[in-house]
């Protein structure tokens, strides 16, 4: 009865911290949605020093996903039941002692990293971190995203659009789009760009961009090129 008291006692404490450390990071696969996978500090001890975004730290456990396209986001949360915990996080590219690609810090009841600087292929560590001096049994989910380039990400996959009697939209997102060329002058703080080409009919024309009804904080800008990708900038 002793032996079999001492086994259960054995698997649970080796269980609980499967994690704790790089070697044994678990696998996530990045989703096109938020796909939560529930992890908990329960057990976990601190590896290494703390981070220099979350100098208080004091336990840690280990993930890692390989980038699957360019723009990527790798989200922490707190658990439903959890209304208390900071969390914070370290982005490792390759390996456990791989280079430190990125250490963010908890903000509004979110630690995020959402960017386009990923690389294809590359495998990245996450270092998910209890940010506060004090140990925790408490649950966090963790997610990676995945955020392919739309077609028109290129000017020579430019979406053809046809001008009409009435502003007939069509739909667009910058969603996974990365920025081609040189930054416009008319907008200086310009991050991504998509494409879009048209044959003018008539020669009074217009062309205009809007924010889509869910959109309330974007800003936007056009250039128009005249005959080709590296024609003339017309506008």
């Amino acid at each position: 009865m002793k032996q079999l008291l001492l086994f259960f006692i054995l698997f649970w404490h080796v269980s609980s911290k499967a994690n704790d450390e790089c070697v044994n990071a678990i696998q996530l696969t990045p989703n096109a949605n938020c796909v939560n996978v529930s992890g908990t500090f329960n057990g976990a001890t601190l590896s290494g020093a703390a981070p220099t975004c979350a100098t208080n730290s004091s336990q840690d456990v280990w993930y890692r996903f390989t980038a699957t396209e360019q723009t990527m986001s790798v989200n922490l949360s707190r658990a439903s039941t959890n209304s208390t915990m900071y969390l914070a996080m370290e982005l490792y590219e390759d390996s456990c002692a791989g280079n430190l690609f990125k250490c963010v810090a908890w903000t509004t009841n979110v630690s995020t990293y959402f960017n386009n600087d990923f690389v294809i292929g590359r495998t990245y560590y996450v270092r998910v971190l209890n940010a506060s001096s004090d140990l925790s049994t408490l649950g966090f989910n963790i997610c990676v995203r995945s955020f392919p380039k739309p077609a028109n990400d290129s000017c020579a996959a430019a979406v053809q659009l046809t001008p009409g009697t009435s502003c007939v939209d069509t739909v667009g997102t910058f969603s996974g789009s990365m920025f081609d060329g040189p930054v416009s002058s008319c907008a200086e703080n310009s991050s991504q760009d998509v494409w879009y080409r048209f044959t003018a009919t008539e020669q009074t024309m217009s062309v205009s961009v809007n924010r889509a009804t869910a959109n309330a904080t974007m800003y936007l800008a056009m250039e128009l090129y005249e005959d080709s990708c590296a024609g003339n900038l017309f506008k």
